[in-house]
């Protein structure tokens, strides 16, 4: 799941504004990165007599045709706005 979403934005990109576009390729990279996505789910199914798997994967919030996928800014640059803390080590708001 992690590289079908690597893959869709390093092939296709979002484009310097960051602009959500149904239909371009990029729909499971926008669901994860969507700045509206709190919560994720997966779940991995193995058929191991077929050689493969299947990942599903559930989101709390999806970007809507038009959206910010996420809004650009200097690392944790908002947290305080949003009532969170910066966590350094990988310059989230938490």
């Amino acid at each position: 799941a992690i590289e079908t979403w690597a893959k869709q934005v390093s092939n296709v990109g979002v484009g310097k504004d960051n602009i959500y576009t149904a239909g371009t390729g990029v729909d499971y990279y926008a669901n994860l990165a969507f700045e509206g996505t709190a919560q994720l789910g997966c779940a991995v199914e193995v058929c191991v007599p077929r050689g493969s798997s299947v990942v599903v994967c559930e989101y709390d919030g999806v970007p809507q045709d038009g959206n910010v996928i996420y809004t650009i800014g200097r690392t944790c640059s908002g947290c305080a706005a949003q009532g969170k803390k910066c966590e350094q080590l990988h310059g989230l708001c938490v």
